[in-house]
Protein backbone atom coordinates (compact mmCIF):
# COMPACT_ATOMS: atom_id res chain seq x y z
CA UNK A 1 0.00 0.00 0.00
CA UNK A 2 1.38 3.43 -0.96
CA UNK A 3 2.00 5.64 2.06
CA UNK A 4 2.05 9.37 1.48
CA UNK A 5 1.07 12.22 3.77
CA UNK A 6 1.17 10.11 6.94
CA UNK A 7 4.89 9.55 6.34
CA UNK A 8 5.62 13.23 5.84
CA UNK A 9 6.56 13.73 9.45
CA UNK A 10 8.71 10.60 9.41
CA UNK A 11 10.64 11.48 6.28
CA UNK A 12 11.39 15.13 6.92
CA UNK A 13 13.81 16.42 9.48
CA UNK A 14 14.82 19.90 10.53
CA UNK A 15 16.39 21.68 7.53
CA UNK A 16 20.04 22.55 7.71
CA UNK A 17 20.69 26.14 8.60
CA UNK A 18 21.82 28.38 5.73
CA UNK A 19 25.32 28.45 7.24
CA UNK A 20 25.51 24.68 7.61
CA UNK A 21 24.15 24.02 4.11
CA UNK A 22 26.56 26.43 2.44
CA UNK A 23 29.45 25.05 4.43
CA UNK A 24 28.72 21.54 3.20
CA UNK A 25 28.05 22.73 -0.35
CA UNK A 26 31.43 24.42 -0.56
CA UNK A 27 33.33 21.35 0.56
CA UNK A 28 35.40 19.79 -2.21
CA UNK A 29 36.55 16.21 -1.64
CA UNK A 30 39.72 15.17 -3.42
CA UNK A 31 39.34 11.42 -2.85
CA UNK A 32 36.43 9.09 -3.43
CA UNK A 33 37.01 7.52 0.01
CA UNK A 34 36.36 10.88 1.69
CA UNK A 35 33.17 11.32 -0.28
CA UNK A 36 31.88 7.88 0.71
CA UNK A 37 32.72 8.51 4.37
CA UNK A 38 30.72 11.74 4.25
CA UNK A 39 27.70 9.92 2.79
CA UNK A 40 28.01 7.22 5.48
CA UNK A 41 28.24 9.87 8.20
CA UNK A 42 25.07 11.62 7.02
CA UNK A 43 23.33 8.26 6.78
CA UNK A 44 24.19 7.46 10.39
CA UNK A 45 22.66 10.80 11.37
CA UNK A 46 19.45 9.62 9.62
CA UNK A 47 19.57 12.40 7.05
CA UNK A 48 16.44 12.81 4.90
CA UNK A 49 16.83 14.75 1.68
CA UNK A 50 19.01 15.06 -1.40
CA UNK A 51 22.75 15.01 -1.94
CA UNK A 52 23.92 16.63 -5.19
CA UNK A 53 27.45 15.73 -6.30
CA UNK A 54 29.02 17.94 -8.98
CA UNK A 55 32.14 16.87 -10.81
CA UNK A 56 34.35 18.21 -13.62
CA UNK A 57 32.99 18.22 -17.18
CA UNK A 58 29.56 19.20 -15.79
CA UNK A 59 28.79 15.73 -14.47
CA UNK A 60 26.20 15.60 -11.72
CA UNK A 61 24.91 12.83 -9.49
CA UNK A 62 22.04 12.86 -7.02
CA UNK A 63 21.38 10.56 -4.07
CA UNK A 64 18.10 10.66 -2.13
CA UNK A 65 17.93 9.41 1.45
CA UNK A 66 15.06 8.80 3.85
CA UNK A 67 15.96 8.46 7.53
CA UNK A 68 19.50 7.59 6.45
CA UNK A 69 18.50 4.88 3.95
CA UNK A 70 19.12 5.31 0.22
CA UNK A 71 15.83 5.68 -1.65
CA UNK A 72 16.93 6.66 -5.16
CA UNK A 73 19.88 7.77 -7.28
CA UNK A 74 20.24 9.58 -10.61
CA UNK A 75 22.96 10.68 -13.01
CA UNK A 76 25.17 8.98 -15.55
CA UNK A 77 25.14 8.53 -19.32
CA UNK A 78 22.10 6.30 -19.79
CA UNK A 79 19.32 6.87 -17.26
CA UNK A 80 16.68 5.46 -19.63
CA UNK A 81 18.70 2.38 -20.57
CA UNK A 82 19.28 1.87 -16.85
CA UNK A 83 15.52 2.05 -16.22
CA UNK A 84 14.91 -0.53 -18.99
CA UNK A 85 17.51 -2.92 -17.57
CA UNK A 86 16.21 -2.77 -14.03
CA UNK A 87 12.65 -3.18 -15.24
CA UNK A 88 13.69 -6.34 -17.09
CA UNK A 89 15.47 -7.72 -14.04
CA UNK A 90 12.60 -6.98 -11.67
CA UNK A 91 9.64 -7.77 -13.88
CA UNK A 92 10.90 -10.39 -16.34
CA UNK A 93 8.82 -10.47 -19.51
CA UNK A 94 6.69 -7.38 -18.83
CA UNK A 95 5.97 -5.05 -21.71
CA UNK A 96 8.59 -2.29 -21.51
CA UNK A 97 6.91 0.12 -23.92
CA UNK A 98 3.59 -0.07 -22.11
CA UNK A 99 5.32 0.96 -18.87
CA UNK A 100 7.65 3.53 -20.47
CA UNK A 101 5.02 6.03 -21.53
CA UNK A 102 3.97 9.54 -20.64
CA UNK A 103 0.43 8.16 -20.31
CA UNK A 104 1.35 7.22 -16.72
CA UNK A 105 2.10 10.87 -15.87
CA UNK A 106 -0.62 13.27 -14.87
CA UNK A 107 -0.67 16.92 -15.86
CA UNK A 108 0.80 18.98 -13.03
CA UNK A 109 2.75 16.12 -11.44
CA UNK A 110 5.61 17.45 -9.33
CA UNK A 111 8.80 15.39 -9.39
CA UNK A 112 12.58 15.67 -9.76
CA UNK A 113 13.20 12.12 -11.00
CA UNK A 114 10.87 10.95 -13.78
CA UNK A 115 11.95 7.32 -13.35
CA UNK A 116 11.19 7.21 -9.62
CA UNK A 117 7.85 8.94 -10.17
CA UNK A 118 6.93 6.55 -12.99
CA UNK A 119 7.93 3.51 -10.93
CA UNK A 120 5.64 4.49 -8.07
CA UNK A 121 2.85 5.48 -10.46
CA UNK A 122 2.97 1.93 -11.82
CA UNK A 123 2.85 0.59 -8.25
CA UNK A 124 -0.11 2.81 -7.41
CA UNK A 125 -1.93 1.39 -10.44
CA UNK A 126 -1.15 -2.12 -9.11
CA UNK A 127 0.99 -2.94 -12.17
CA UNK A 128 4.11 -3.44 -10.02
CA UNK A 129 4.23 -5.09 -6.62
CA UNK A 130 6.02 -3.55 -3.66
CA UNK A 131 8.77 -6.17 -4.02
CA UNK A 132 9.29 -5.28 -7.68
CA UNK A 133 9.51 -1.59 -6.80
CA UNK A 134 12.16 -2.30 -4.17
CA UNK A 135 14.15 -4.43 -6.62
CA UNK A 136 14.20 -1.62 -9.17
CA UNK A 137 15.15 0.88 -6.48
CA UNK A 138 18.07 -1.29 -5.34
CA UNK A 139 19.25 -1.96 -8.89
CA UNK A 140 19.23 1.73 -9.87
CA UNK A 141 21.13 2.71 -6.72
CA UNK A 142 23.72 -0.05 -7.20
CA UNK A 143 24.49 1.05 -10.77
CA UNK A 144 24.85 4.71 -9.82
CA UNK A 145 27.11 3.96 -6.84
CA UNK A 146 29.38 1.81 -9.04
CA UNK A 147 29.59 4.65 -11.57
CA UNK A 148 30.36 7.10 -8.78
CA UNK A 149 33.29 4.93 -7.67
CA UNK A 150 34.47 4.66 -11.26
CA UNK A 151 34.34 8.43 -11.64
CA UNK A 152 36.57 8.65 -8.59
CA UNK A 153 39.47 8.00 -10.96
CA UNK A 154 38.50 10.87 -13.23
CA UNK A 155 40.80 13.84 -12.82
CA UNK A 156 40.05 17.51 -13.16
CA UNK A 157 42.43 18.51 -15.98
CA UNK A 158 41.15 22.00 -16.69
CA UNK A 159 42.16 25.04 -14.63
CA UNK A 160 39.06 26.81 -16.01
CA UNK A 161 36.76 24.25 -14.37
CA UNK A 162 37.46 25.73 -10.91
CA UNK A 163 39.19 29.09 -11.48
CA UNK A 164 39.16 29.96 -7.75
CA UNK A 165 40.69 26.61 -6.77
CA UNK A 166 43.85 26.15 -8.89
CA UNK A 167 45.01 23.29 -6.63
CA UNK A 168 42.08 21.18 -7.92
CA UNK A 169 43.74 20.75 -11.31
CA UNK A 170 45.06 17.21 -11.73
CA UNK A 171 43.08 15.89 -8.75
CA UNK A 172 39.75 14.23 -8.05
CA UNK A 173 37.05 16.76 -7.27
CA UNK A 174 33.59 16.27 -5.78
CA UNK A 175 31.52 19.31 -4.80
CA UNK A 176 28.67 18.40 -2.44
CA UNK A 177 25.36 20.06 -1.69
CA UNK A 178 23.13 18.55 0.99
CA UNK A 179 19.51 19.74 0.98
CA UNK A 180 17.17 18.45 3.65
CA UNK A 181 13.59 17.53 2.78
CA UNK A 182 14.16 17.14 -0.97
CA UNK A 183 12.49 14.08 -2.49
CA UNK A 184 12.69 12.48 -5.96
CA UNK A 185 8.91 13.00 -6.25
CA UNK A 186 6.66 15.35 -4.34
CA UNK A 187 3.60 13.32 -5.36
CA UNK A 188 4.80 9.77 -4.72
CA UNK A 189 6.36 8.83 -1.38
CA UNK A 190 7.60 5.51 -0.03
CA UNK A 191 8.33 4.44 3.55
CA UNK A 192 12.02 4.85 4.51
CA UNK A 193 12.04 1.09 5.18
CA UNK A 194 11.76 0.54 1.42
CA UNK A 195 15.19 2.11 1.00
CA UNK A 196 18.43 0.14 0.98
CA UNK A 197 21.08 -0.02 3.67
CA UNK A 198 23.39 2.84 2.75
CA UNK A 199 26.62 1.47 4.23
CA UNK A 200 26.05 -2.00 2.78
CA UNK A 201 25.47 -0.63 -0.72
CA UNK A 202 28.45 1.74 -0.48
CA UNK A 203 30.68 -1.18 0.54
CA UNK A 204 29.38 -3.45 -2.24
CA UNK A 205 29.90 -0.74 -4.87
CA UNK A 206 33.50 -0.26 -3.70
CA UNK A 207 34.15 -4.00 -3.83
CA UNK A 208 32.69 -4.28 -7.33
CA UNK A 209 34.82 -1.40 -8.55
CA UNK A 210 38.00 -2.85 -7.03
CA UNK A 211 37.19 -6.20 -8.69
CA UNK A 212 36.67 -4.36 -12.00
CA UNK A 213 40.09 -2.73 -11.60
CA UNK A 214 41.85 -5.96 -10.62
CA UNK A 215 40.50 -7.61 -13.76
CA UNK A 216 42.25 -4.96 -15.85
CA UNK A 217 39.06 -3.12 -16.81
CA UNK A 218 39.87 0.26 -15.26
CA UNK A 219 39.53 2.10 -18.56
CA UNK A 220 36.54 0.07 -19.80
CA UNK A 221 33.15 1.68 -19.27
CA UNK A 222 30.20 -0.67 -18.70
CA UNK A 223 28.14 1.85 -20.69
CA UNK A 224 30.12 1.23 -23.89
CA UNK A 225 28.77 -1.08 -26.58
CA UNK A 226 31.02 -3.78 -28.07
CA UNK A 227 31.18 -3.82 -31.88
CA UNK A 228 32.65 -6.45 -34.18
CA UNK A 229 35.58 -5.00 -36.17
CA UNK A 230 37.24 -7.88 -38.02
CA UNK A 231 34.77 -10.68 -38.71
CA UNK A 232 37.09 -12.93 -40.75
CA UNK A 233 39.88 -12.87 -38.17
CA UNK A 234 37.36 -13.40 -35.38
CA UNK A 235 35.84 -16.39 -37.14
CA UNK A 236 39.30 -17.91 -37.68
CA UNK A 237 40.19 -17.63 -33.98
CA UNK A 238 36.96 -18.91 -32.43
CA UNK A 239 34.82 -22.02 -32.58
CA UNK A 240 31.66 -21.90 -34.74
CA UNK A 241 29.46 -21.81 -31.62
CA UNK A 242 31.38 -18.92 -30.04
CA UNK A 243 31.49 -17.01 -33.33
CA UNK A 244 27.75 -17.42 -33.91
CA UNK A 245 27.00 -16.22 -30.38
CA UNK A 246 29.22 -13.17 -30.81
CA UNK A 247 27.62 -12.25 -34.13
CA UNK A 248 24.14 -12.75 -32.70
CA UNK A 249 24.62 -10.71 -29.53
CA UNK A 250 27.18 -8.05 -30.43
CA UNK A 251 25.32 -5.68 -32.72
CA UNK A 252 26.95 -2.39 -31.72
CA UNK A 253 23.78 -1.14 -29.99
CA UNK A 254 23.87 -3.07 -26.69
CA UNK A 255 26.15 -1.87 -23.91
CA UNK A 256 28.01 -4.29 -21.65
CA UNK A 257 25.33 -3.69 -19.06
CA UNK A 258 22.57 -4.41 -21.59
CA UNK A 259 24.30 -7.63 -22.59
CA UNK A 260 24.50 -8.66 -18.95
CA UNK A 261 20.70 -8.58 -18.74
CA UNK A 262 20.19 -10.25 -22.12
CA UNK A 263 22.62 -13.08 -21.37
CA UNK A 264 21.75 -13.38 -17.68
CA UNK A 265 25.43 -13.21 -16.80
CA UNK A 266 27.49 -11.03 -14.47
CA UNK A 267 28.79 -8.02 -16.34
CA UNK A 268 32.36 -8.62 -15.17
CA UNK A 269 32.24 -12.15 -16.63
CA UNK A 270 31.14 -10.75 -19.99
CA UNK A 271 33.86 -8.09 -19.94
CA UNK A 272 36.50 -10.69 -19.07
CA UNK A 273 35.42 -12.96 -21.93
CA UNK A 274 35.73 -10.07 -24.41
CA UNK A 275 39.14 -8.90 -23.20
CA UNK A 276 41.25 -11.08 -25.56
CA UNK A 277 39.30 -9.81 -28.57
CA UNK A 278 39.55 -6.21 -27.37
CA UNK A 279 43.35 -6.51 -27.06
CA UNK A 280 43.59 -7.86 -30.60
CA UNK A 281 41.32 -5.13 -31.93
CA UNK A 282 38.84 -7.72 -33.19
CA UNK A 283 36.13 -6.08 -31.10
CA UNK A 284 35.86 -2.38 -30.26
CA UNK A 285 33.90 -0.46 -27.63
CA UNK A 286 31.77 2.45 -28.83
CA UNK A 287 29.81 5.17 -27.09
CA UNK A 288 26.07 4.85 -27.76
CA UNK A 289 23.19 7.20 -27.10
CA UNK A 290 20.50 6.74 -24.50
CA UNK A 291 16.90 5.79 -25.30
CA UNK A 292 14.55 8.62 -26.31
CA UNK A 293 12.46 10.15 -23.52
CA UNK A 294 8.98 8.73 -22.89
CA UNK A 295 7.22 11.62 -24.60
CA UNK A 296 8.72 10.77 -27.99
CA UNK A 297 7.99 7.04 -28.01
CA UNK A 298 5.44 5.72 -30.53
CA UNK A 299 3.70 3.94 -27.66
CA UNK A 300 2.15 7.27 -26.77
CA UNK A 301 -1.59 6.53 -26.72
CA UNK A 302 -2.69 9.71 -28.53
CA UNK A 303 -0.17 9.23 -31.34
CA UNK A 304 -1.12 5.56 -31.70
CA UNK A 305 -4.81 6.43 -31.93
CA UNK A 306 -4.05 9.05 -34.59
CA UNK A 307 -2.11 6.53 -36.67
CA UNK A 308 -4.87 3.95 -36.37
CA UNK A 309 -7.47 6.51 -37.44
CA UNK A 310 -5.36 7.42 -40.46
CA UNK A 311 -5.00 3.75 -41.35
CA UNK A 312 -8.73 3.17 -41.04
CA UNK A 313 -9.55 6.32 -43.06
CA UNK A 314 -7.25 5.30 -45.89
CA UNK A 315 -8.72 1.81 -45.90
CA UNK A 316 -12.41 2.67 -45.38
CA UNK A 317 -13.36 1.43 -48.82
CA UNK A 318 -11.69 -2.01 -48.55
CA UNK A 319 -11.94 -4.50 -50.03
CA UNK A 320 -11.19 -2.22 -52.97
CA UNK A 321 -12.56 -2.68 -56.45
CA UNK A 322 -10.05 -3.37 -59.24
CA UNK A 323 -10.68 0.08 -60.71
CA UNK A 324 -9.71 1.82 -57.48
CA UNK A 325 -6.48 -0.12 -56.89
CA UNK A 326 -3.26 1.35 -58.25
CA UNK A 327 -1.08 -0.90 -60.42
CA UNK A 328 1.25 -3.11 -58.33
CA UNK A 329 4.37 -1.31 -59.52
CA UNK A 330 2.94 1.98 -58.20
CA UNK A 331 1.98 0.64 -54.75
CA UNK A 332 4.43 0.51 -51.82
CA UNK A 333 5.75 -3.00 -51.23
CA UNK A 334 5.52 -4.65 -47.79
CA UNK A 335 7.44 -7.89 -47.20
CA UNK A 336 6.72 -10.51 -44.56
CA UNK A 337 9.18 -13.31 -43.74
CA UNK A 338 7.49 -16.15 -41.82
CA UNK A 339 7.65 -19.92 -42.18
CA UNK A 340 3.95 -20.15 -41.26
CA UNK A 341 1.77 -20.17 -44.39
CA UNK A 342 -1.28 -19.29 -42.32
CA UNK A 343 0.41 -16.17 -40.91
CA UNK A 344 1.57 -15.14 -44.37
CA UNK A 345 -1.98 -15.49 -45.74
CA UNK A 346 -3.41 -13.37 -42.92
CA UNK A 347 -0.79 -10.69 -43.48
CA UNK A 348 -1.31 -10.74 -47.25
CA UNK A 349 -5.02 -10.13 -46.85
CA UNK A 350 -4.43 -7.22 -44.47
CA UNK A 351 -1.74 -5.64 -46.63
CA UNK A 352 -3.41 -5.99 -50.04
CA UNK A 353 -6.78 -4.79 -48.74
CA UNK A 354 -4.94 -1.81 -47.33
CA UNK A 355 -3.72 -0.81 -50.77
CA UNK A 356 -0.18 -2.15 -50.60
CA UNK A 357 1.74 -4.70 -52.62
CA UNK A 358 2.71 -7.84 -50.68
CA UNK A 359 5.78 -10.06 -50.78
CA UNK A 360 5.57 -13.23 -48.69
CA UNK A 361 8.71 -15.26 -47.98
CA UNK A 362 8.45 -18.65 -46.30
CA UNK A 363 12.12 -19.61 -46.06
CA UNK A 364 14.31 -17.23 -44.07
CA UNK A 365 17.41 -18.62 -45.78
CA UNK A 366 16.10 -17.27 -49.09
CA UNK A 367 14.95 -13.92 -47.73
CA UNK A 368 18.01 -11.74 -48.39
CA UNK A 369 18.29 -12.27 -52.18
CA UNK A 370 14.51 -11.79 -52.60
CA UNK A 371 14.50 -8.63 -50.49
CA UNK A 372 17.49 -7.28 -52.41
CA UNK A 373 15.70 -7.92 -55.69
CA UNK A 374 12.31 -6.45 -54.72
CA UNK A 375 13.46 -3.63 -52.37
CA UNK A 376 10.34 -3.35 -50.12
CA UNK A 377 9.53 -0.14 -48.25
CA UNK A 378 8.64 -2.00 -45.02
CA UNK A 379 9.72 -5.44 -43.78
CA UNK A 380 8.01 -7.66 -41.19
CA UNK A 381 10.08 -10.53 -39.76
CA UNK A 382 8.77 -13.45 -37.73
CA UNK A 383 10.93 -14.02 -34.66
CA UNK A 384 11.03 -17.83 -34.46
CA UNK A 385 11.98 -19.43 -37.79
CA UNK A 386 14.11 -22.43 -38.77
CA UNK A 387 17.52 -21.81 -40.36
CA UNK A 388 17.74 -18.10 -39.42
CA UNK A 389 15.83 -16.37 -36.61
CA UNK A 390 14.25 -12.96 -36.95
CA UNK A 391 17.03 -11.48 -34.79
CA UNK A 392 19.77 -12.88 -36.99
CA UNK A 393 18.07 -11.92 -40.23
CA UNK A 394 17.42 -8.39 -38.98
CA UNK A 395 21.05 -8.01 -37.96
CA UNK A 396 22.21 -9.22 -41.40
CA UNK A 397 19.85 -6.86 -43.23
CA UNK A 398 21.23 -3.92 -41.27
CA UNK A 399 24.66 -4.66 -42.74
CA UNK A 400 23.40 -4.37 -46.35
CA UNK A 401 23.63 -0.79 -47.59
CA UNK A 402 20.50 -0.86 -49.80
CA UNK A 403 18.36 -2.26 -46.96
CA UNK A 404 20.03 -0.60 -43.99
CA UNK A 405 17.45 2.20 -43.69
CA UNK A 406 14.32 0.15 -44.45
CA UNK A 407 11.99 -0.05 -41.40
CA UNK A 408 11.96 -3.57 -39.95
CA UNK A 409 9.21 -4.81 -37.61
CA UNK A 410 9.70 -7.99 -35.57
CA UNK A 411 6.56 -10.16 -35.22
CA UNK A 412 6.35 -12.68 -32.39
CA UNK A 413 4.08 -14.51 -30.00
CA UNK A 414 6.49 -13.77 -27.12
CA UNK A 415 5.67 -10.20 -26.16
CA UNK A 416 8.27 -9.56 -23.47
CA UNK A 417 10.77 -6.87 -22.58
CA UNK A 418 13.79 -9.09 -23.25
CA UNK A 419 12.48 -9.91 -26.73
CA UNK A 420 11.94 -6.23 -27.41
CA UNK A 421 15.42 -5.37 -26.17
CA UNK A 422 17.01 -8.03 -28.38
CA UNK A 423 14.93 -6.89 -31.38
CA UNK A 424 16.04 -3.30 -30.85
CA UNK A 425 19.66 -4.33 -30.49
CA UNK A 426 19.47 -6.33 -33.72
CA UNK A 427 18.37 -3.15 -35.50
CA UNK A 428 14.58 -3.56 -35.51
CA UNK A 429 12.51 -0.41 -35.90
CA UNK A 430 9.45 -1.72 -34.08
CA UNK A 431 7.88 -4.83 -32.57
CA UNK A 432 4.36 -6.30 -32.74
CA UNK A 433 2.78 -9.39 -31.18
CA UNK A 434 0.82 -12.29 -32.58
CA UNK A 435 -1.99 -12.80 -33.33
CA UNK A 436 -1.45 -10.28 -36.13
CA UNK A 437 -3.73 -7.28 -35.66
CA UNK A 438 -5.02 -5.55 -38.81
CA UNK A 439 -5.22 -2.12 -37.21
CA UNK A 440 -1.68 -2.35 -35.84
CA UNK A 441 -0.20 -3.46 -39.17
CA UNK A 442 -1.89 -0.67 -41.10
CA UNK A 443 -0.92 1.86 -38.44
CA UNK A 444 2.73 0.91 -38.91
CA UNK A 445 2.35 1.12 -42.68
CA UNK A 446 0.97 4.64 -42.38
CA UNK A 447 3.71 5.56 -39.90
CA UNK A 448 6.64 4.35 -41.99
CA UNK A 449 5.54 4.68 -45.65
CA UNK A 450 3.05 6.71 -47.63
CA UNK A 451 0.73 4.87 -50.05
CA UNK A 452 0.64 6.36 -53.54
CA UNK A 453 -2.90 5.36 -54.52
Amino acid sequence: MMIKDQLKGQQQQEPLSSYQENKVAEKGFLKIEELLKEISSQSQQQFTGRLTIDMPQQQQWRLYLGMGRLLWASGGEHPRRRWRRQLALACGQDNFKAHYSQDHFREGDNYECWDFHLLLALHKRKIFSAEQVRRVMGGIIAEVLFDLNRQGDALCTSQQAYPHQPNYCGKQVFILNWQAGKRPSQEMVVPPSWGVDTDAYLKTAQQQWHQWQETGLTHVSPDRAPRLLQLKQLEAQTSPAVYNNLVKLITGDATLRDLSVLMNREIIAIARSLQPYLRQNLIGLDAVSDLPPPASLPSNRHQKEQLQCRAEDENNSSPQSPASVAPAKERPLLAFVDDSEQSRNIMEQIVTNGGYEFLGIGDSAEAIPLLLERQPQLIFLDLMMPHISGYELCSQLRKISSLKQVPIVIVTGQDGIVDRMRAKMAGATNFISKPIDRSEVLSLAVQYIQPTH
